[in-house]
């Protein structure tokens, strides 16, 4: 991927939009000796765009956003607070809102995930077990049970879909709602992402590392973390970019950090409050969704 290289700075940017209560924050901080050594990722990026506006049912408001990803021009967050999925456009477009409470078909309970991939994209609702299927224009398509696991961390290619389940540790590979194998040898694993090769990278968030597996299932690598991974995207380049939950420090605090391909050690951080998933866009940057409540904040930021 070809993220244009950004401004040069030492400390936290705020970017105010003026747009249905758009509102940025961000905040940089040092945490660990680990860390001690990296510039921070505003040294490499800039706050491109940020939005906050949260609300209930209102179309394009946010409450409480969980999972995110960003296929073909198409953002799309999971409102987990309104239990629905929305899509933007990268430049924070409003363009559909989809879902409602329930346990029908395209109703969630508690969503967590979102992935999308071809015509179908796909939300994780742990508490049904299900995993909750929508096309690309929002309409409803047939739901998946994988009862009784309860499905959290997703990620696609193809027609296949890889499911995280916290609570066995491990990886379901689906394919047409039925299990068709499994990625073992994980202890808690959450977020995931797919590289273009079928390359699935897990965050375990027990183990601490992001474990790396091959089209075929067989494991390929792993990659230590020294705060709890519980959510990873990866570019066009092979880069990661891990976000942590950072142990020890101010209730909430999470971090980003930026491993370039083949690198066991990230050289970049970004630490902010309330972070909740990543996605990684080639053109459009890295993306972020955030819930804080001081100051309040729903939304999603860009980097």
């Amino acid at each position: 991927m070809s993220l244009r290289t950004p401004w040069f700075r030492r400390f936290a940017v705020s970017v105010i939009c003026v747009s249905v209560l758009w509102l940025g924050w961000a905040s940089l901080a040092t945490v660990s000796d680990d860390v001690h050594s990296q510039p921070s990722l505003s040294e490499s990026w800039r706050l491109a765009d940020s939005w906050n506006s949260v609300g209930i049912a209102a179309p394009a408001s946010l409450l409480s956003p969980r999972g995110i990803d960003l296929v073909d021009d198409r953002l799309w967050v999971v409102d987990a607070g309104n239990t629905r999925l929305q899509a933007f456009g990268p430049d924070r477009t409003f363009l559909l809102a989809t879902g409602g409470p329930g346990t029908e078909d395209g109703q969630l309970v508690a969503p967590q995930d979102v992935a999308a991939s071809g015509d179908t994209v796909f939300v994780s609702d742990p508490p049904t077990g299900r995993i909750v299927r929508y096309g690309v224009d929002g309409g409803t398509q047939p739901s998946w049970d994988l009862s009784p696991a309860q499905p959290w961390g997703l990620a696609a290619i193809g027609g296949r879909l890889y499911v995280s389940v916290p609570g066995t540790g491990e990886v379901l590979v689906v394919e047409d709602g039925a299990v068709v194998g499994r990625l073992e040898g994980l202890q808690e694993p959450r977020g995931m992402a797919v590289a273009s090769d079928g390359t699935v990278h897990v965050a375990d968030r027990a183990a601490r590392e992001i474990v790396s597996f091959n089209a075929a299932g067989l494991e390929t690598a792993r990659l230590p973390v020294q705060h709890p991974p519980v959510d990873v995207a990866i570019d066009n380049r092979g880069d990661r970019y891990v976000l942590c939950d950072v142990a020890g420090d101010r209730e909430g605090q999470g971090v980003v950090l930026w491993y370039e391909a083949n690198s066991l050690r990230s050289t970049r951080a970004l630490f902010l409050y309330g972070f909740e998933g990543v996605t990684v866009h080639s053109g459009h940057g890295v993306y972020t969704t955030v819930e804080r409540q001081d100051p309040l904040f729903h939304g999603v930021q860009r980097y």
